[in-house]
């Protein structure tokens, strides 16, 4: 069957609807007033989907529990150090606007009711782990689970499940428990769980089936978010607490496309609390708001741009595209060449190699579905310049190896001096290498110099720019980069 992937028009369409569309509710702002932390946080103008986003410590999660806490009206669950103080929010309906506000001394709840049809707490990991942990104590697990029967998710759902966990099953099943824990002592508290506890059950193409207690713990929380997911009613509230954990970066992004997609189609608003900077790729910057502890208060932050989200975060700054090439050669190669020429800096690329032709079309592909905001583009080597299409190429008709072979055979004064060896062992051991594969060709040259891949490939570029023509081929490369990533 394939992996799945959404098309980069179809990704961007949901993304935009989410934030255009017109919704029966809206989630403005929301504060709590405290004498401990976290104290006097305020959170506002929020967005349809709104990221929160901390390093460890921030108060994401008692944040997200103080939330839930204000629109179940009721403080039950959460832990004793957050029974003290007011937390207060605010919604909007086409009509009017409404206030909810908690003691979270006494529990006493005043104003609202809330907008929302339903109001869902998500940690998935934990719930992953909870569930699991409450399978593990049932003695005869098949016949419990057949008493309530097996689900099977839909093809569209399915579809979707495929492109977030990156697996290509046939079908996937899931029985909805009743909660129930008759090892009290040992289990993880109710509140870990949510009303049912999901068993999921994969069969593969190939007829292989395993189930929540035999798959990866990042596959089990994959599945159980979504789960949760697409059990959501219309316009209701989802509370998110870090959706990345024991997922992949490729995964964080396309679990992120999903809950847009699913959030678009049925008016669902979002807060999705998370310390995962692939993340903050995919939402418009005035839906993300870092936090910073300042002492005891929360100090939130509305970036201006993702680079300042970074800072803010103590990261360095992300780059403004990928280039991807073809293997760690090319990538070697490509960077001298823009750095030499200037243009390294001011293009602001990180630049990969894939492995194979097909793999660089595959990973392009990949990233733009995946991270429309940081585009991808493949360079090629020069030897697939003729192969018909519209194709980034090297400069050269041949291959790196092949074309910075040629270049110290033909200008063998330059090449002495460059890579610190006589004109004359230059020559031995380019006559030596002759005729073999260019790929054994520069292993070969490598020993035979006695200099690692790496540090030959960057010396014989400075004798390779002075050839003719290949100035002329890395501006036009460049400014077919510049015209690719926009």
């Amino acid at each position: 069957m394939g992996r799945p992937q959404l098309r980069n028009a179809e990704v961007v369409g949901h993304w935009k609807r989410l934030f255009e569309k017109a919704r029966p509710q809206r989630l403005d702002s929301f504060s709590v007033q405290r004498g401990s932390f976290p104290a006097n946080v305020e959170i506002s103008h929020l967005s349809p989907l709104t990221i929160l986003c901390g390093n460890n410590g921030t108060g994401k999660s008692s944040l997200l529990a103080l939330m839930a806490a204000t629109l179940w009206g009721s403080r039950d669950h959460l832990p004793a150090h957050l029974h003290e103080g007011t937390a207060i929010l605010r919604t909007a309906t086409p009509k009017e606007a409404a206030q909810l506000s908690i003691d979270l001394a006494d529990g006493l709840v005043a104003g609202g009711p809330p907008s929302f049809t339903e109001t869902i707490m998500v940690d998935a990991s934990s719930d992953a782990r909870a569930s699991r942990q409450a399978l593990s104590f049932e003695e005869n697990l098949a016949e419990y689970v057949e008493q309530f029967g097996a689900r099977e998710f839909p093809s569209g759902q399915l579809e979707l499940i495929r492109y977030v966990t990156r697996k290509d099953y046939r079908r996937v099943a899931v029985y909805e428990l009743e909660r129930r824990s008759e090892n009290p002592e040992e289990a993880v508290s109710e509140e870990a769980l949510s009303e049912t506890t999901p068993y999921f059950v994969i069969e593969t193409p190939d007829g292989v089936a395993y189930d929540s207690l035999s798959m990866g713990l990042g596959e089990l929380a994959a599945l159980t978010l979504l789960w949760r997911l697409f059990q959501a009613p219309p316009g209701s509230l989802l509370l998110i607490e870090e959706p990345e954990a024991h997922v992949s970066p490729a995964s964080q992004a396309a679990l992120l496309n999903v809950i847009a997609r699913v959030a678009s189609e049925r008016s669902l608003t979002s807060i999705v609390s998370t310390h995962s900077v692939e993340m903050l790729q995919k939402v418009p910057v005035s839906a993300v708001r870092v936090l910073e502890v300042m002492g005891i208060d929360v100090n939130v932050r509305a970036p201006r741009n993702l680079e300042e989200a970074r800072v803010l975060l103590g990261l360095p700054a992300r780059p403004a595209a990928l280039v991807i090439v073809e293997d760690r050669l090319a990538q070697v190669v490509l960077h001298e060449l823009l750095s030499l020429s200037g243009e390294l800096a001011g293009l602001g690329v990180q630049i990969s190699w894939a492995g194979s032709v097909e793999n660089v079309k595959r990973a392009v592909d990949s990233c733009n579905s995946l991270s429309p905001r940081q585009p991808a583009v493949g360079v090629l080597d020069g030897d697939q310049r003729n192969l018909g299409g519209t194709r980034l190429c090297l400069p050269g008709d041949t291959s790196p190896e092949e074309e910075l072979m040629a270049a110290l055979a033909s200008k063998p004064r330059l090449a002495s001096r460059t890579l610190g060896r006589a004109d004359s062992e230059i020559r031995t051991a380019l006559s030596s290498v002759a005729g073999q594969d260019p790929h054994e060709a520069w292993h070969e040259l490598v020993q035979r110099l006695a200099l690692n891949s790496e540090s030959l490939a960057r010396l014989s570029v400075r004798v390779w720019l002075t050839t003719p023509g290949v100035r002329g081929a890395l501006r036009t490369l460049i400014a077919g980069i510049r015209r690719e990533i926009g």
